[in-house]
């Protein structure tokens, strides 16, 4: 899923800090990756969002034009499945899918939360990069 935004004039630095926050606020344990134009945020282990495997959140763009991709990278879970059919039959499907729908419930839940945070974010910092003309003079 990915929002973007135009004509905001936002410090993208900032804009950067504050989803990190986010993040770290929710208790998740975050590893950042920056390179040029591109901030890319791995996420995991939130006790306020139990979420299957990582969050992955790339945010890229200038302070005119930037988007954010969010993104759900589940943890294979092999072994769950692996019981016989006759076993798996038995205990019921919906209890082997009952985590991962809590998971996916988890994530809407998180993808709501860091769209609204995001939003306000912007609002907050629109107009908060300096454009580059305006350190020119005029003649």
């Amino acid at each position: 899923m990915q929002r973007a935004w135009t004509n905001r004039n936002v410090d993208l630095n900032a804009f950067k800090e504050k989803i990190h926050e986010f993040f770290e606020k929710n208790g998740f344990d975050v590893i950042v990756n920056e390179y040029k134009n591109t901030y890319h945020l791995l996420a995991s282990g939130s006790p306020n969002y139990r979420i299957n495997g990582q969050i992955s959140v790339t945010l890229e763009g200038t302070p005119q034009d930037f988007s954010i991709r969010l993104e759900h990278e589940r943890k294979s879970r092999e072994k769950k499945y692996s019981l016989p059919i006759t076993l798996a039959a038995s205990l019921g499907f919906g209890l082997l899918l009952r985590e991962e729908y809590k998971s996916d419930e988890a994530f809407l839940d998180l993808r709501r939360d860091l769209w609204a945070f995001a939003d306000r974010a912007v609002i907050n910092l629109a107009g908060s990069a300096q454009a580059s003309h305006d350190t020119c003079t005029r003649d």
